[in-house]
């Protein structure tokens, strides 16, 4: 039996025309059934790079590139459009890298290399996508769609593999080549997209949505989430930064719990001399890295060491 021809690289061009017509329309589906279509193309281990690419946050992370270091290294387009999105890859990954003695020389070369190769339409979602200024419309519940309908999966078990991997991209390659996204579960010490609220026009409406539900007061702290596994703690935001080292004090007190790998869900406070929540800014502050007053202290609302069993169980 002949194995299938392997897939020829994935032009940048592709991820760019998606993007320009997903930022142009206001309709989900159209967004969704442009980017499903722009997902049947690429290769499984492409998947990550264009999700990265149309969400603005590339895989390699901060690229530490901004718009006086973009002026200085862009030049002319390019007269023909030549560039894959692994050519892209491959630059981010030198920015991202590159350290010690040429490191600046070596960045500017691939750079102004990238930029060089790109033409007009390309150079500039790159530099949007490099100074954080990506406005395609493409969120990732829009993406998480598009990826069911692309490999032709379910939505909730798409979202609930993007969830509990807390990576859209890999996702994405794990859901295009094939694999069961039903195996994924919730692992201690890798962090997982947080379940957020929504609003309701009163609480019957509220609980028609839920059934059976518990009510909380909201404390006014930052989200955070806290893995325990081998009874190494790691701590995380809302948006999956590793803060472990801002939140000294709640590493100690979750280390000092009983019982094995587990993983907590909740909302962090500063708190004064007298106990009393400091104002919101400075809790946030704290992981910004310009706070140190007062005791840190995690008031968890969830207890996610069994995710499938019910809420109150939990």
């Amino acid at each position: 039996m002949t194995a299938p021809a392997p897939r020829p690289p994935t032009a940048l061009a592709e991820v760019v025309r998606a993007a320009a017509a997903a930022a142009g329309t206001t309709s989900r589906t159209a967004k969704t059934a442009t980017l499903a279509g722009l997902l049947t193309q690429l290769a499984p281990d492409e998947a990550p790079i264009a999700v990265g690419l149309l969400l603005g946050r590339p895989v390699q992370g901060r690229l530490g590139v901004g718009w006086r270091t973009v002026r200085n290294e862009s030049g002319e387009p390019a007269a023909e459009a030549s560039l894959t999105i692994g050519d892209v890859d491959a630059a981010f990954t030198v920015l991202a890298n590159a350290a010690g003695p040429g490191s600046v020389t070596r960045r500017s070369a691939a750079l102004s290399g990238l930029l060089a190769r790109a033409v007009s339409g390309e150079q500039d979602f790159l530099i949007r996508v490099l100074t954080g200024e990506v406005r395609t419309g493409a969120l990732a519940g829009v993406l998480t769609d598009a990826i069911a309908v692309a490999a032709g999966l379910p939505k909730d078990r798409v979202r609930r593999a993007a969830m509990l991997t807390g990576d859209l991209g890999a996702t994405a390659r794990a859901a295009l080549a094939g694999d069961d996204l039903t195996r994924i579960d919730l692992t201690p010490g890798t962090p997982v997209q947080p379940m957020l609220a929504a609003s309701a026009p009163g609480v019957d409406e509220a609980v028609a949505v839920t059934g059976p539900a518990s009510v909380e007061y909201k404390l006014d702290g930052a989200r955070l989430q806290v893995h325990r596994r081998a009874g190494q703690v790691r701590a995380y935001t809302r948006s999956l930064a590793d803060v472990t080292e801002r939140v000294p004090e709640i590493v100690d007190l979750v280390a000092g719990f009983p019982g094995g790998d587990l993983v907590l869900d909740g909302e962090t406070l500063t708190l004064d001399e007298s106990g009393r929540a400091r104002p919101f800014q400075e809790t946030m502050s704290r992981f910004g890295g310009h706070g140190d007053r007062g005791a840190c202290c995690a008031v968890g609302e969830l207890l996610r060491s069994a995710l499938r069993r019910p809420q109150p169980d939990r």
